[in-house]
């Protein structure tokens, strides 16, 4: 037994290849998150007579259960094509129209739909774009309660600034700590040292998130040896005495004292128009 692969690019559509139009969709590869995105299409007449083609494409975000989320984009357009004719189209998702609309993955659901009067044909494809990474340069082994330095950076990817940038750093036995970094020019490099000390001698996992206005959540990860024995600090403890002749209240309160209580289918017809 075994899985067996399956295209991401698929077509759908049951048709008589002699009578109705056909399509082929390209779309980038290798697209990091910011960066326009294009999509090709090739729509094809096979037969010798010219047809009014109505043509859709709608792109919209992804769940990773294949659900779809906000549209990023949605055209209809209208044509007439000659006998034997191949029609080529570019459509561009620019940055400004996705970012802040992508779901889990950064996946992004394409589906095209032409039809003429003796059928239609639609195609679909998947694109996951790339997420940008952080640059992490840490030790691979410090003391208990020694402080060590964690370099990390991040280059902006887009033709913008990045606003209200902040790193934030946490671990399985390390307390969360957040360090703003404050702006980051378009295509810049920002960037911080963390001050990080731990207690506990442990095989510490540290998982730093990058965070900006405009962007989603970059995340990094490294792993930390903790060696050395924890120290155990002691103290007396010795219980206050009630002085005698100091009179008191019911339920041992002093006079005049109080109890303060805390409150504890989306679907869209891309060819119906």
């Amino acid at each position: 037994m075994g899985i067996t692969p399956v295209s991401l690019k698929s077509n759908l559509a049951a048709r008589a290849a002699k009578h109705t139009v056909s399509m082929a969709i390209n779309s980038s590869s290798n697209v990091v998150v910011g960066s326009p995105i294009a999509i090709q299409l090739l729509i094809r007449n096979p037969l010798s007579t010219a047809k009014n083609i109505k043509f859709g494409i709608r792109a919209s975000s992804m769940y990773y259960n294949g659900e779809q989320g906000e549209v990023l984009k949605l055209e209809r357009l209208v044509f007439v094509m000659k006998g034997r004719d191949t029609k080529k189209l570019t459509f561009i998702i620019y940055a400004d129209e996705y970012l802040g609309k992508l779901k889990d993955f950064n996946t992004i659901y394409i589906e095209a739909v032409a039809r003429c009067e003796k059928g239609l044909d639609r195609v679909v494809d998947r694109l996951a774009l790339i997420t940008p990474h952080l640059k992490i340069t840490a030790p691979q082994s410090v003391n208990v309660n020694e402080s060590f330095s964690v370099k990390v950076q991040f280059k902006n990817p887009l033709n913008k600034i990045l606003k209200n940038c902040v790193f934030v750093v946490e671990g399985t036995r390390l307390e969360r700590r957040m360090f703003p970094v404050g702006d980051i020019a378009a295509k810049a490099i920002g960037g911080t040292i963390l001050k990080l000390r731990s207690s506990n001698p442990y095989l510490e996992t540290v998982v730093i998130y990058f965070h900006a206005n405009n962007l989603r959540e970059v995340t990094g990860v490294f792993q930390l040896q903790v060696v050395g024995k924890r120290k155990h600090y002691f103290a007396m403890y010795s219980p206050k005495r009630t002085p005698q002749n100091k009179p008191r209240t019911q339920n041992g309160l002093k006079g005049g004292q109080r109890v303060v209580t805390s409150p504890d289918q989306f679907r869209v017809d891309l060819i119906n128009f």
